[in-house]
């Protein structure tokens, strides 16, 4: 039970006028006046508070499932609202190593209605962590009293590499094979034959098929020029540094998450292209090995094993 700013200021109030009630009734009749005017103060304060706890609001939390480390997460309060407009004063008890966009949210609520608050944190290290009660306070009607609880909401939240940009790279690779955004094969890059097509002005001489441009039809000028594009369905093998160096902090993270990010990126881009991969974390000596395969399940099995490093 927590007075307001209007209740300090009605008391304030009797203070100022009890000179000139002093002089009009007497110092005994004023101070019975100011004596009752305060407990009057006090008791609607008191009721007031005390019908917060009739139409109090209901808020739950909303967090993602997997945090990702180096990006800002939403969290949501939902707030259920009761029978009469209100003002609420929110505190989440998140984890005090996260950098946090508000510490308190302050909003108004509307009668009969559901909303959402929103906030983001920042996660600048991988493992699991807890996410304590959420405080509210709540405005009473007349405005003369704020009531204060806590609501149970205490859970254990894991923090993972940026599962936020391995989401927006997996959506521009899919784009990508779609054909939403167009593929631009480049003349040399790759080993792998693609097509044959006309001669450019710029195209690279040796790429020019003799035999093909000799077996056109009459009539059609120009060379025809070989098209190469990479190789797919190649093993490949990333080995990640965990030694000492790779402790050091940049931009708020240590190199081997930054690292660790890199290496799920390019695994997604091989696995994407069909190919099969692996991963290496070493230091002195081989410190995890996680074999060649392909498929959307090593990836998973890729973050579900790095994440504990």
């Amino acid at each position: 039970m927590i007075p307001s700013k209007k209740v300090y200021f009605l008391l304030i109030a009797g203070i100022f006028i009890s000179p000139i009630l002093s002089m009009i009734l007497g110092i005994d009749q004023t101070i019975i006046i100011i004596c009752l005017f305060d407990i009057t103060v006090f008791i609607f304060m008191v009721i007031d508070i005390w019908r917060i706890k009739v139409n109090g609001v209901e808020i739950t939390r909303e967090l993602p499932l997997r945090l990702s480390i180096g990006r800002d997460n939403s969290v949501i309060l939902k707030v259920q609202a009761g029978k009469v407009d209100t003002v609420i004063q929110v505190r989440d008890y998140y984890p005090q190593e996260f950098a946090v966009s508000e510490n308190t949210i302050t909003a108004n609520i509307y009668a009969n209605q559901n909303q959402e608050l929103i906030y983001t944190v920042y996660p600048n290290q991988r493992g699991e962590f807890s996410w304590g009660n959420i405080q509210v306070r709540q405005l009473g009607m007349w405005g003369l009293g704020w009531y204060d609880w806590q609501i149970p909401q205490n859970t254990q939240v894991k923090v993972y590499p940026d599962l936020i940009g391995l989401r927006s790279l997996s959506i521009r690779l899919t784009l990508q094979s779609s054909g939403s955004i167009r593929k631009i094969r480049q003349m040399g890059i790759g080993t792998e034959f693609a097509e044959l097509r006309n001669y450019r002005s710029g195209d690279d001489l040796r790429f020019i098929n003799w035999k093909a441009t000799a077996r056109r039809a009459y009539g059609n000028t120009g060379p025809l020029v070989r098209v190469l594009e990479p190789e797919q369905e190649q093993t490949l093998l990333i080995l990640l540094d965990r030694g000492r160096l790779m402790t050091a902090q940049v931009q708020g993270l240590q190199r081997f998450d930054w690292g660790l990010n890199t290496t799920l990126s390019l695994a997604l881009a091989g696995l994407h292209r069909g190919d099969r991969v692996g991963v290496g974390v070493f230091d002195r000596q081989i410190h995890t090995w996680i074999p060649p395969e392909r498929g959307q399940h090593q990836l998973n099995r890729l973050i579900d094993k790095l994440t504990p490093i």
